[in-house]
């Protein structure tokens, strides 16, 4: 994407979190597709191959999010149903948007 978590906040927002990355020492690369990866290696779809030790293909955890149960309910897996615009199907008159972990993408 052109910014990191552009789909859950836009790449104006999603923006704002790059340097986080880079103080934590990470080379960000956006709009860069994967190719392929293999051995100590990922190719990008522009043909530029990167070393690489470890590769993150997927991050997500469990929500903590019971504390939400008394108002909002909760999916199986602890998220909130959500449409494309990531508003929270269960509250359709109230401006509640869930994000992340909270609220996978299932419409």
């Amino acid at each position: 994407g052109d910014a990191p978590l552009a789909t859950a906040l836009g790449t104006r927002v999603g923006a704002w979190t790059a340097p986080w990355y880079e103080a934590a020492g990470v080379r960000l690369l956006t709009g860069s597709p994967v190719a392929a990866v293999a051995p100590g290696e990922v190719a990008l779809a522009s043909g530029e191959v990167l070393p690489a030790d470890v590769v993150l293909v997927a991050v997500g955890a469990r929500p903590a999010s019971a504390w939400l149960a008394p108002t909002l309910p909760l999916e199986g897996d602890g998220s909130l149903a959500v449409d494309e615009a990531y508003r929270v199907l269960a509250a359709p008159d109230l401006p509640v948007v869930a994000l992340g972990d909270l609220a996978p993408v299932s419409y």
